[in-house]
């Protein structure tokens, strides 16, 4: 079972390697490598969860598997 839980700051840590596995899974031709490695900046994640605008999907073992992040325009 997965929850959908506010991000807390001990997960931003997780969310650049959830990033990168999630780029993996797309080929080279609609990701191309050069944005292929990119992940948001740590002050980025930082801010949205301090804002409430960035939240985890956490396993029953409470280990983030996924992520939405609410850009501020």
């Amino acid at each position: 079972m997965v929850s959908i839980e506010p991000a807390a700051k001990s997960h931003l840590s997780a969310i650049p390697l959830i990033e990168q596995a999630a780029a993996a899974m797309f080929p080279q031709a609609d990701l191309p490598l050069h944005i292929r490695y990119r992940v948001t900046d740590r002050a980025t994640l930082a801010a949205a969860q301090r804002d409430g605008r960035l939240w985890v999907a956490l396993t029953a073992k409470r280990e983030p598997v996924g992520f939405a992040h609410v850009c501020q325009d």
